[in-house]
């Protein structure tokens, strides 16, 4: 079989996309889907085995699974007064790397939230104003408390 540039342009397109959205049907993901494809000699359009992320593009353009999950924040149950680290960081018009750089360092009381497919910083805002009011007048922080 020759190369291709685009899968549609395969000879086999229509069959290829009915496969995959049979082994979809049987409650199969991306890497089960493309695992199956290579070893009933399925080959993508550049004569190479199908992979889990050529797979899972093709079933986002298919519409079988969605591209992006929503925004992770607005899955999120938080507080009033709970904000992630881009949120302090650009409310306060500083750099996002100093906010976790202070929850790296222990710095900064913050909890962990599982959102969507990661997990993000959740941080209240009176303690980034309680550390922002100990660096005082001097611009440095307190040295880091003992474990």
């Amino acid at each position: 079989m020759r190369s291709v540039r685009r899968t549609t342009q395969l000879s086999r397109h229509a069959e290829l996309l009915e496969r995959i959205r049979a082994l979809h049907h049987e409650g199969r993901r991306p890497p089960a889907i493309a695992r199956t494809l290579v070893a009933e000699g399925w080959r993508s359009a550049h004569g190479k085995p199908y992979r889990e992320n050529g797979i899972r593009s093709l079933m986002i353009r298919m519409g079988l699974v969605s591209g992006r999950l929503t925004r992770p924040t607005a899955m999120l149950v938080r507080g009033d007064d709970e904000f992630t680290p881009a949120e302090i960081a650009a409310r306060l018009n500083m750099p996002e790397g100093t906010v976790y750089s202070w929850l790296y360092k222990g710095r900064l009381p913050a909890r962990r939230a599982v959102a969507a497919d990661r997990s993000l910083w959740l941080i209240r805002l009176d303690d980034v104003e309680r550390l922002l009011h100990q660096r005082g007048s001097g611009g440095r922080l307190p040295s880091r408390p003992s474990s």
